[in-house]
């Protein structure tokens, strides 16, 4: 799991809290519905686009035969969204943000 994001050296402090402040409130409660709505959209808008990848669909194909899955389940990608829901993100957050597996990178611009 990984944020990264890009921003003038002098705001990188501020930009990390505020990181650390999205994620805690994920794992304290969770995404609120307008970013699960939002999430959810943007995950449908991805997957009809992706189905129209050559290179998307072979791996697709390549996990549905791997796994034993239904042939399918490529194409219903809806269902799996529709799953998704607060506890969803907040059983992800507490599981891959955590403090002791923790990294940071800073790139700062040569002057």
């Amino acid at each position: 799991m990984h944020v990264n994001f890009s921003c003038a050296p002098e705001n990188v402090d501020k930009l990390i809290a505020k990181v650390f402040e999205e994620i805690n409130k994920i794992k304290e409660n969770g995404a609120t519905p307008e970013d699960l709505n939002k999430i959810k959209e943007a995950e449908i808008a991805n997957a009809k686009e992706y189905l129209e990848i050559n290179g998307y669909r072979s791996y697709k194909l390549k996990e549905v035969y791997e796994s034993g899955l239904n042939f399918e389940s490529i194409l219903d990608y809806q269902s799996g969204i529709d799953k998704l829901n607060s506890k969803t993100f907040q059983d992800a957050a507490n599981t891959y943000f955590d403090d002791n597996n923790y990294a940071e990178f800073i790139l700062i611009p040569e002057k």
